[in-house]
C-alpha cells in the first residue's frame, strides 16, 4: 500500500474511488517521515466519509502504526479484513503483556505477530480470531500444527512462510482466500485441507513446500477440485498446484488445462518429464521453477506466451522448443538454457 497525507479525524488514509475503500496508511512517503502521527487512544471507523463520499474501512496497511512509540491502543472495526505486514512494528504493543499470550500477539481479535522464539509445538489460537495479519507466524520454525478457530476469515500474505517445521493446518470454515506466498517454502508441511469457503488461492500459496504430497478439496467447494492430488480450478482450465512432495518422475496434464499458473510446480524435484496438452495457452511466471529433475518438456503449438522464470532452476533441462509465435518474457530460464523455435 502507498502512504498518504489524507487525513480524517486524525487517521490517515488511502481511498479507493471505484470501490469505496479506505486503507488506514501512516502519513507521508514512508512510516519514518513523520514520528508519532498516532498516539493514545486510537478508534478506527468502520465508515469515513471524504470528499462527500462514503469508504467502508476495510484494511491497515504494511507499517501503517511502525515507530509510534505513545501509542496506548487501537480498536480495529470489524470491516478490517486485512492487515499487513509489521503495522504494529515498533510500537509499545511489542512489551506490553496485555497483548501476548503464548508468544503470539493479540490486537482486539487479530492476531498481529508471534515470536519465533516462543512459538513451537502444538498451537491453539484464540477461538474468537477472525484474521491472521501478514507475515505474522513467519519464520515460526519450532512450530508443528496450529487449530485455526472456526470464526477466522483471513490468512494475510506469507503469514506462515518459513514455518519449516509445520506439518499440519486445516484452513478455517470461513476462510475465503489464501493470500499469495502464505506457506511460502514450509518444507514440512505434507497435507492442507480445502474448505467449501474457499474461492480464491493467491500465486505460490504453497510454493516451496517440498514434502506437500496432499491437497483435499471440499466436495462441496466450487472453485477447486483435486485430480490424483493436483490442484486445478474447478473447470479444469488452469493448473494451480502440483504438490511438491509427489513422487512421480513423469506427469501428463489432463487435456482440459490451458493455462500453468504461477509456481505451479515449484520445486517439484522429483518430475523428469511432463507433457503438456495441445490446449494449452499460458505458461505463467516460476511455473516450473526449481524442477531440478526435468529434462524433457514439449511445448504444445497453441501456446501463446510464457512468463519469466517459468524454467527457472531446471538445471537438468538442456534445450527447449517453443513454437515460433509464442511470446517469451526473458529470462524464462538458465542462461545454459538453449531455446529453438519451431
Amino acid at each position: 500500500m502507498s502512504a498518504s497525507n489524507k487525513s480524517v479525524s486524525g487517521i490517515f488514509y488511502d481511498f479507493d474511488k471505484n470501490t469505496l475503500q479506505a486503507t488506514v496508511t501512516y502519513r507521508g512517503q514512508k512510516y519514518t517521515d513523520y514520528a508519532n502521527e498516532y498516539y493514545g487512544k486510537v478508534t478506527i471507523p468502520d465508515i469515513v466519509v471524504f470528499g462527500g463520499k462514503e469508504y467502508r474501512v476495510t484494511a491497515i496497511a504494511d507499517e501503517a502504526f511502525r515507530g509510534c512509540k505513545t501509542l496506548e491502543s487501537v480498536v480495529i472495526p470489524h470491516t478490517v479484513n486485512k492487515i499487513g505486514m509489521f503495522a504494529f512494528k515498533e510500537t509499545p504493543f511489542e512489551n506490553d503483556t496485555t497483548f501476548w499470550e503464548d508468544g503470539i500477539m493479540y490486537v482486539n481479535q487479530c492476531v498481529i505477530d508471534a515470536r519465533y522464539d516462543v512459538v513451537e509445538g502444538d498451537v491453539t489460537i484464540r477461538p474468537d480470531t477472525r484474521l491472521i495479519a501478514d507475515y505474522a507466524f513467519a519464520e515460526c520454525e519450532k512450530m508443528r500444527s496450529i487449530v485455526l478457530p472456526d470464526n477466522l476469515s483471513y490468512v494475510g500474505k506469507m503469514a506462515f512462510a518459513l514455518c519449516t517445521g509445520l506439518e499440519e493446518v486445516a484452513l478455517s470454515p470461513r476462510v475465503e482466500k489464501i493470500e499469495e506466498l502464505t506457506f511460502w517454502a514450509c518444507i514440512g508441511l505434507k497435507k492442507i485441507d480445502v474448505p467449501e469457503s474457499l474461492r480464491l488461492i493467491e500465486q505460490g500459496a504453497f510454493a516451496g513446500c517440498l514434502r506437500l504430497d496432499s491437497i483435499v478439496v471440499s466436495p462441496f467447494n466450487a472453485n477447486y477440485i483435486t485430480e490424483d492430488g493436483v490442484l486445478f480450478t474447478h473447470d479444469m482450465s488452469t493448473l494451480v498446484c502440483y504438490p511438491a512432495g509427489l513422487s512421480a518422475t513423469t506427469y501428463y496434464v489432463p487435456v482440459m488445462v490451458k493455462e500453468i499458473g504461477e509456481w505451479a510446480f515449484e520445486a517439484a524435484i522429483n518430475l523428469e518429464e511432463v507433457v503438456l496438452p495441445d490446449k494449452l495457452q499460458y505458461i505463467k511466471y516460476g511455473a516450473f521453477a526449481g524442477c531440478e529433475s526435468l529434462r524433457t518438456i514439449n511445448i504444445p503449438s497453441n501456446v501463446e506466451l510464457i512468463e519469466k522464470e517459468a524454467f527457472a532452476r531446471c538445471f537438468a533441462l538442456q534445450s527447449i522448443v517453443l513454437p515460433n509465435e509464442v511470446r517469451i518474457e526473458k529470462p524464462i530460464g538458465e542462461p545454459s538454457l538453449e531455446i529453438v523455435k519451431k
